[in-house]
């Protein structure tokens, strides 16, 4: 990596470094991904086999693997899902920040209002509003 000296950055400051560089910097974060979507990969086979009460293999049952946020513009990222999906197509038709707020959505419609613990008043409201979003998004 190049050497940053212990000056404050400016704002007209510019740092070159590499794509390999960048991903070398970067790894821990991609595990982290990674680390996140094997969870979730199991725990959709495992709601997959409760609900029908058959073996799923955890690749074979997905149709396509849908790209959302931001990270997933990474080539880095893209190359490892190549890998992990082989054969399946990765669907980027789909806004991944919209994605993400959409899923934020249905987190936030999912909690039980006795259960949301706030400070301050402004939150709450953004949440009952974020959920009103989703319900009147999805009538």
């Amino acid at each position: 990596m190049p050497e940053l000296d212990d000056a404050p950055p400016r704002p007209d400051q510019k740092l070159c470094i590499t794509q390999q560089e960048f991903e070398t910097a970067c790894s821990s974060l991609l595990e982290k991904i990674f680390t996140a979507t094997d969870r979730a990969l199991n725990d959709y086979v495992e709601a997959i086999q409760e609900r029908d009460r058959v073996s799923v293999d955890r690749l074979t049952s997905l149709d396509e693997v849908i790209l959302v946020g931001g990270a997933t513009r990474m080539p880095m990222i893209r190359r490892r899902l190549e890998r992990l999906f082989v054969g399946k197509r990765l669907n980027e038709s789909i806004d991944a920040d919209r994605a993400v707020a959409a899923g934020a959505a249905v987190k936030a419609a999912a909690i039980p209002t006795s259960q949301v613990r706030f400070n301050r008043e402004k939150e709450l409201k953004a949440i009952f509003r974020i959920r009103s979003m989703y319900r009147n998004y999805n009538a």
